[in-house]
C-alpha cells in the first residue's frame, strides 16, 4: 500500500474553532480532542501538547490514494511515581478501523502517539517519523504568597511578593495583569507591585500549559507613618540641639514610606514661628501610624527662678564657666555640657527635681593635650546622623571637630578660623544659619571688642567652608568683655543674640532686617528680667533652654565666678 498516512491534515472542530492543535511535520500530525470539560489545549512546541481531559480522540486524514483497512495507534505511557526520574513507562498497541481513536487519560501521566496505516493483504506504511507527546493536567497549579495572607498594612509603595509553585507545567504567573519573574528551576516566583496610599487590591492569576488556572485575590492597605506637628506647619530639622536645629528635612507633616525599627530614636527640633522651639526625641512604635510632636506657644518669661546647681566636681571653680545645654544620652531629658577655663568639658546631669539640687557631674573623656575656650558645642557637623563634639582654641584660631569612639572624643578634625586682620581676636564660638539657606554658618565672638562675626559656609551644609564670605557687626549696648550667645528667640528663621548688657542685665537682641541677603543686621533689644548681680557675679555667658518644655525659655547661665545656674522663667 502506497502513501498510507503520509500527508495529514490537522482537523479542526467547526464548533469549537479556537481549539487549534499544534501542526506536527509534513509526516505526522496528530490532532487531540478534549470531550470533556471543554478546556482550551496549548502548545508547548511543535510535538507535545497540555490538556485538562478525562480522555482524547486522536483523529487524522486517511490517505489521499490506497485502500486502507485499519489503522495501528501505538501508545507510550509514562507515569510518574515520587520524581520527574521515577517512571513506569508501558507500550500498547491499538487497532482502529476509524482515522481516529479515542484513549482515556489519567492526570500527571504522559502519553506519546504514533500511527500507521496497514491495508488489505497485511501491507503496513510506517510509523509515523513524527511522535506527539501529550501530557494530561487536570489540576489547578497550586500557588503560595509570601509574606501576605491578605489584610495587611504595608508602609512601603512598592510591595515585594515571593512565593512558590507546585506545577512543573506552570506557564505564566500575572498580578494585576502583568507577569511575574518564575524561576522554573527551584520553583519560586517573585513580583514587585506598585501600590498607591490606601486599600489596594492585588489579583494573582496563574496558568499552566493545559489551561488549568488558580486565582486569589486579597487587599493589601499602604499606609506611611505619618510624622507632623501640633500645630501643623513646622519646620522640621534632625540632630540638633537648642542652640542649633541641626539638619532641615521638610515642614511637617512628613510621610515616612518605610519600615523603621522601633529602637531608633532620632533627635528632633520643631520650629514655628510665634511658637516655641520643640526639642524632643523622635521614635516610632511599631504600629503607630501617626506621631504628632506638640509645639507650644510661645510665652516669654515674667520672671526667673533661680536654681544653683552645686555639684562637687564644679565647685572651687573660680573663672568663668561655658554651659550648653543638649540631650546628650538622648533619653528626652536635657543635660548640660560645661566648659571651664582649666579645659575639661564636664556633662552635668539633673538627679532628681529641681527642689532637691541633686546634680551629678562627669568629665567628657577627650583624648587631647590642648586648651580650648568657649562653649563645647554638640552637632552632626557632617551630616552623617552622628554627633561631633566642637571646641574652639583661641590661641590658634582653630575649631577642632571630635568624633564619638565608643565614649571617647578624638580622631577629628582641625579648621583654622581667623578674624579679618587688625578687627579684633575671637574668643567665643556657635553655629547658626545666618542666611537661612538650611546650610551651617560659624559665628565669631570677641567680647572684648564687642565686634561678632559672621562666616557664611560657601560649601556645602554636609561640607562646611568658611571664610570666603565675612559679615561683621556689633550689638548696641553690650558689655565689653561679656561673651554673647545665639538663639532664635521670636523663631522667625532669624538668628538673634543673647548677652549682658552694659548696665549688666541680660537681653535678647532681635534681628529686625528684612532683606534677602542679611547683609545688613538691625536689631532691637529685650531686656530679660535677670541681672549679673542676681547670681553673685559681674560677668554671664547665657544660654537658652526650654528645660521644663513649657513653651517659656529658659537659661543655663555660666557666670565668671566660676558658677553655673539654672533659671525657670515663669
Amino acid at each position: 500500500m502506497k502513501n498510507a498516512v503520509t500527508t495529514p491534515l490537522v482537523k479542526f472542530l467547526k464548533w469549537l474553532p479556537w481549539w487549534q492543535i499544534a501542526r506536527l511535520s509534513s509526516l505526522a500530525v496528530l490532532a487531540c480532542l478534549i470531550t470533556w470539560p471543554f478546556f482550551e489545549i496549548r502548545a508547548f512546541d511543535s510535538s507535545v501538547i497540555f490538556f485538562n481531559g478525562k480522555k482524547a480522540v486522536l483523529a487524522w486524514d486517511p490517505p489521499e490514494s490506497g485502500t486502507v483497512d485499519h489503522y495501528l495507534v501505538e501508545v507510550t505511557t509514562t507515569r510518574v511515581l515520587d520524581g520527574p526520574s521515577n517512571t513506569i513507562t508501558t507500550v500498547a498497541q491499538y487497532a482502529t478501523k476509524e482515522n481516529q481513536y479515542e484513549i482515556p487519560t489519567s492526570d500527571g501521566n504522559i502519553y506519546s502517539f504514533r500511527v500507521k496505516a496497514v491495508g488489505p493483504n497485511g501491507a503496513e506504511s510506517p510509523f509515523s517519523d513524527e511522535t506527539l507527546t501529550v501530557i494530561c493536567d487536570c489540576k489547578n497549579p497550586e500557588v503560595d504568597v509570601l509574606p501576605i495572607n491578605g489584610g495587611q498594612k504595608v508602609r512601603s509603595r512598592t510591595l515585594h511578593l515571593t512565593g512558590s509553585f507546585f506545577d512543573t507545567n506552570i506557564s505564566s504567573i500575572e498580578i494585576n495583569g502583568k507577569s511575574v519573574k518564575i524561576d522554573l528551576s527551584s520553583g519560586k516566583w517573585s513580583a514587585d507591585i506598585p501600590l498607591a496610599e490606601g486599600r489596594n487590591q492585588i489579583r494573582l492569576v496563574a496558568k499552566d500549559f493545559a489551561g488549568n488556572t488558580y486565582r486569589r485575590t486579597f487587599d493589601v492597605w499602604q499606609e506611611p507613618v505619618v510624622v507632623t506637628s501640633e500645630p501643623e506647619g513646622a519646620d522640621l530639622y534632625i540632630m540638633g540641639s537648642p542652640a542649633y536645629p541641626g539638619i532641615y528635612i521638610t515642614r511637617t507633616p512628613i510621610k515616612i514610606y518605610q519600615v523603621i525599627d522601633p529602637a531608633l530614636k532620632v533627635p528632633v527640633c520643631l520650629k514655628k514661628e510665634n511658637h516655641a522651639v520643640a526639642n524632643s526625641m523622635l521614635s516610632f512604635p511599631e504600629g503607630q501610624d501617626r506621631i504628632v510632636l506638640p509645639v507650644a506657644n510661645q510665652v516669654m518669661p515674667a520672671g526667673y527662678e533661680i536654681h544653683r546647681i552645686a555639684e562637687t566636681d564644679l565647685e572651687g571653680m573660680d573663672d568663668m564657666v561655658y554651659p550648653f545645654p543638649v540631650d546628650y544620652d538622648q533619653d528626652g531629658k536635657p543635660e548640660i555640657l560645661v566648659n571651664t577655663t582649666g579645659g575639661t568639658v564636664f556633662l552635668v546631669e539633673q538627679v532628681a527635681d529641681l527642689a532637691s539640687g541633686t546634680w551629678k557631674a562627669s568629665p567628657l573623656q577627650i583624648q587631647t593635650e590642648q586648651s580650648f575656650h568657649g562653649n563645647p558645642f554638640l552637632i552632626d557637623f557632617n551630616n552623617d546622623i552622628r554627633y561631633e563634639l566642637a571646641l574652639f582654641n583661641p590661641s590658634d584660631d582653630s575649631l577642632h571637630i571630635l568624633e564619638d569612639r565608643a565614649g571617647t572624643w578624638g580622631d577629628g578634625r582641625d579648621i583654622k578660623l581667623a578674624v579679618p586682620e587688625g578687627e579684633g581676636h575671637a574668643k567665643d564660638f556657635g553655629f547658626l544659619d545666618w542666611n537661612r539657606d538650611h546650610k551651617k554658618d560659624l559665628f565669631l565672638d570677641d567680647p572684648d571688642t564687642g565686634k561678632i562675626f559672621v562666616l557664611l559656609n560657601t560649601g556645602q551644609d554636609n561640607a562646611p567652608l568658611f571664610g570666603q564670605d565675612v559679615k561683621k557687626f556689633s550689638l548696641t549696648g553690650r558689655k565689653a568683655g561679656a561673651p554673647a550667645n545665639v538663639f532664635d528667640w521670636n523663631d522667625d528663621g532669624r538668628p538673634d543674640f543673647v548677652g549682658e548688657t552694659d548696665s549688666g542685665s541680660l537681653a535678647v537682641w532681635i534681628r529686625e532686617d528684612k532683606g534677602p541677603s542679611f547683609l545688613a543686621p538691625e536689631f532691637s533689644r529685650i531686656i530679660l528680667p535677670i541681672k549679673a548681680v542676681d547670681l553673685g557675679a559681674d560677668i554671664l555667658y547665657p544660654s537658652i533652654v526650654d528645660w521644663n518644655r513649657d513653651g517659656i525659655p529658659d537659661l543655663v547661665v555660666g557666670t565668671d565666678t566660676g558658677e553655673l545656674f539654672l533659671l525657670i522663667g515663669t
